[in-house]
């Protein structure tokens, strides 16, 4: 997007409103998109009714996997707002959705080691980096930007507390853990 954010959040509220209008499934990955835009924007509470929105229209159409991605854009936002609580509770109800829905739940590890930065666990952190890198790269897919703005966020913090050479053998270690231990 090249730093376009008010024009992707425009094109977002465009979409968010066709989709719901249409009361088609493709309003739940364009709440969470729309969402990640307002947390990049600095509205947070904006970004959190809207994940919300998409995790509740998910499941009132009993598709509740669907909101894969409001569950991971929320934690950012809640954390924004020093919700560490609300936050560890969105990872685990998304966990709990996911894997019941998709047999796995790797797509909230960067949010997770998020939470682990922000509570001072930075070997947690760094682990949990490293096995999220894993799984990204062993099925094959990339980080979306939200995912990429929670690793580098994750990773700034560590090299202000570790080194390198610590960070790196951390990942390592958390490269080998099981998708359970993550």
């Amino acid at each position: 997007l090249g730093g376009r954010f008010e024009a992707c959040r425009e094109a977002g509220l465009k979409h968010v409103a066709l989709a719901r209008e249409a009361g088609a499934l493709g309003a739940i990955p364009a709440l969470s998109n729309l969402a990640d835009t307002e947390f990049v924007l600095g509205h947070s509470e904006v970004a959190i009714a809207l994940c919300r929105e998409a995790i509740e229209r998910a499941a009132a159409i009993g598709r509740p996997a669907t909101a894969v991605h409001a569950y991971g854009n929320m934690v950012p936002a809640l954390l924004e707002l020093g919700e560490l609580e609300a936050a560890e509770e969105a990872i685990h109800a998304g966990r709990a959705l996911l894997v019941r829905g998709l047999g796995t739940a790797f797509v909230l590890l960067f949010p997770l080691a998020l939470l682990a930065q922000q509570r001072n666990q930075p070997e947690l952190a760094a682990r949990l980096v490293g096995r999220a890198d894993r799984a990204y790269a062993e099925g094959g897919r990339h980080l979306h930007p939200p995912e990429q703005r929670m690793r580098e966020s994750v990773l700034a913090a560590l090299r202000s507390r570790l080194g390198d050479d610590a960070i790196a053998a951390l990942q390592a270690d958390g490269a080998r853990w099981s998708e359970d231990e993550g």
